[in-house]
């Protein structure tokens, strides 16, 4: 896996790590949850010598996480905002 081996790389030589992330959990629920865990459990393995060196503080890193729009209707984050005007409600009130 070429991104796991960069991530690796990347962390091994103390460059900083920006990570963006905007999770939707009903992304895959039609999908098979068992092909879905094989996909994980792949990751997590290559991903390993990363993970430990993050683990260890080895490199400075950023997580920048945002609601996206699925998710957010979900959670009734915004409440009753009309939907065009909810980023700029999100980046007003948190920013």
């Amino acid at each position: 896996m070429w991104r796991t081996k960069a991530e690796y790389e990347f962390a091994k030589s103390g460059d900083a790590i920006l990570f963006i992330v905007a999770f939707n959990p009903d992304l895959l629920r039609e999908q098979e949850s068992s092909l879905f865990m094989t996909t994980l459990q792949t990751y997590i393995k290559h991903n390993k010598p990363f993970s430990e060196l993050r683990h260890q503080d080895a490199m400075n890193n950023l997580v920048i996480a945002a609601p996206v729009e699925g998710w957010a209707d979900k959670q009734n984050i915004f409440g009753s905002i009309y939907y065009h005007n909810r980023y700029l409600y999100f980046f007003y009130r948190y920013w």
